[in-house]
Parts: structure tokens; sequence; C-alpha cells
């Protein structure tokens, strides 16, 4: 895909080729907004707009190709790698295929096929891909039946399970998985957070970033996971604690990475004679506590989930206990309060 240019007046331009003329010279299409990313994706899709009108002629693949150019500079890198993923591990097949060969029972059966082999959850993830790379074009990967969604049981770790890990490990993994407990930072979170984001003396901490793993697994920084992933979290006690035990090097918090923190926590966990857990169950278990301790609205904006589905799929254990609880003060008040 090509790639914008800033110019003199602060916009950004792409000079998309997009063919040659009768002479044979090399042809170009301007496209100007005031961004990077706008002008970027006016011509990723001016491009897919243009095969379009050639559907015919057009592979699944090239179909799936373009879909991911056309998006690589709007969604996050972690998205665009899943998809490349997809485009490279599922429906080979049927990707050397033109887009009008391919019919609704050919892509019902070849997903009768997956289903034996990949969860429910990655099907979705599959024909999710499929569907709108290729909607422009075709009706066949739409409406196609798929098995049910299996709920997976959440692992919420107890609090003598968290203060036991946290007691069987030391410095930066023990800082990650306090972060991880008692903030509720997302994985991503921890790698990216800077000590200019921790004010100790106000006790918070600013979420504004996250590390991912582009397509080529290079590591980048960006915006949290959704808009209201950018929040401010209290500094609790038992995170105080082992923040201020923390040695600064540089401005950076955690260094090591992703699998030296899984296999620190599979060792603090065998250490301490409990069963794995793992990082995001710690988050699990700091969003049990607040649906204990505190109103769902308040909740949410801690955890940085938009809105409260979440909440209600994953923690319903939780939510439910919370209700009784409301139920039981609001039959009390009643009791107390009611005329004979």
């Amino acid at each position: 895909m090509a790639k914008a240019k800033k110019l003199p007046s602060g916009n950004w331009r792409v000079n998309q080729y997009i063919g040659t003329d009768e002479n044979g010279k090399k042809k170009f299409k301007s496209f100007t907004a005031a961004t990077k990313k706008e002008a970027e994706y006016a011509a990723a899709e001016y491009v897919m707009n243009k095969r379009n009108t050639k559907s015919g002629n057009i592979t699944l693949k090239e179909a799936a190709r373009t879909y991911i150019d056309s998006k690589s500079s709007i969604l996050s890198p972690n998205t665009i790698s899943g998809y490349e993923n997809i485009l490279k591990n599922h429906l080979t097949d049927l990707q050397p295929l033109k887009i009008d060969k391919i019919t609704h029972f050919m892509v019902q059966a070849k997903f009768n096929s997956l289903a034996e082999s990949l969860s429910p959850k990655t099907l979705r993830n599959v024909i999710g891909f499929y569907y709108s790379a290729t909607k422009q074009y075709t009706n066949a990967f739409a409406d196609i039946s798929l098995p049910p969604k299996e709920k997976k049981e959440i692992n919420i770790p107890t609090d003598k399970e968290v203060q036991a890990i946290l007691a069987h490990c030391t410095g930066e993994k023990q800082l990650a998985f306090a972060l991880a407990a008692y903030a509720g930072l997302r994985r991503g979170e921890i790698l990216a957070l800077t000590w200019q984001d921790i004010d100790l003396q106000k006790r918070k901490i600013k979420i504004n970033k996250s590390v991912a793993r582009d397509p080529n697994s290079n590591k980048v920084i960006k915006n949290p996971k959704s808009y209201a992933g950018f929040r401010e979290v209290p500094i609790l006690t038992p995170l105080y604690d082992v923040i201020q035990a923390q040695e600064k090097t540089d401005d950076q918090v955690i260094h090591i990475g992703i699998t030296a923190l899984t296999r620190g926590l599979a060792r603090a966990c065998d250490k301490a004679q409990i069963k794995h857990i793992r990082l995001h169950d710690l988050r699990h278990y700091f969003a049990s506590v607040l649906l204990v301790t505190m109103p769902d609205k308040y909740a949410m904006e801690l955890m940085g989930h938009a809105t409260n589905s979440t909440l209600k799929y994953i923690y319903q254990h939780t939510m439910d206990s919370k209700k009784n609880n409301y139920t039981q003060n609001l039959e009390n008040y009643f009791a107390n309060n009611s005329t004979q």
C-alpha cells in the first residue's frame, strides 16, 4: 500500500499508482487528508472500490489481501497480525478461486469440515474476516451456520493465591503481577508502562498506551484496546509498597518480555504449591474485587471496559452474588421500615 508523506501545510498526501495510460506511462491519483491514516485509508479504499468493479476477475486471496492493506493503518497491529494469520492458514484451497466462482454451498461445506478441528471462536474469527473482505463482491460468506459458542469458565484466583504468588517472586516480575492483580492492567499496558505514568504522590497510574506485535513480530507501541482504555487507576496500598521497592534504571517500568513473565508466574505458582494462574487471571481477580466493592459504572471505568457486557458475561457468578446482596439489602430495608 502506498505511504503518505507530510506536506509543508501539515496535511498528508498519498500518490497512489492506478495503472498506465495508452502509452504505457504510469498514472497516479493523489489523496490528501489532515492525518497520515486518513490519507492512506482514502487511497486504499479507492483501490478496493476500483477492483470492486471487476469482481469476476479477483481471487479470494486478492480480495483478502486488499482488505488487509486497506485496514493496515487503521486497525491495531494485533488485529492485522490476526488477519495475516487467517490468510496464511485458513481457506487456502479456496484462495486461488475467482470470487464469482465461490458459492455459499462451497463455503458452508468448508466450514462444516473446519468445525471438526477448530474451536467455535476461531471459526467465527475466520468467517468474520472473509465476510468483511468479500462482502462488496459476493454474498457467499454471509449467513454461514457455525457451531454454538462455548462458554469457558473463568479462573479467578483467591486472595490467598494472589498473596502467595507475590510472596514467591521479586523485582519486575512481582511488580508486573501486582499491576495486574491490584490495578487490573492488561498485559500490553503493563509492558508499555513508564515511570512518567506513575504518580506516587497522587497515588494514580495513567494508562495511555499498550505494547503489541506487528505481523513481523516487531514490538510496537499503540493506543489502548479501546477509547475506554485511556484511564487512571488508583495505586492501592499493596501495589504502592511493591512500586516503592522497585529500582528505577530508566523510564521503562518493566523490561522483561511476556515469555519471561509467563514462566515466572508458573514458577511462582509451583513454589506456592497452587494451581497455575495466567497473568490475565490476575486482572480477573481485580475485576471481581471491584464488582463486590463498587457500582458497575466505576468498575467499568477502572477496568477500561466500554460497556458492562464484558462484566456480565465473564463475571456472571460475581454479578449474581452481588445482586443477591443487593436483594438482601432491599429486603432488610422493607423489613425495618414497613408499617405493621
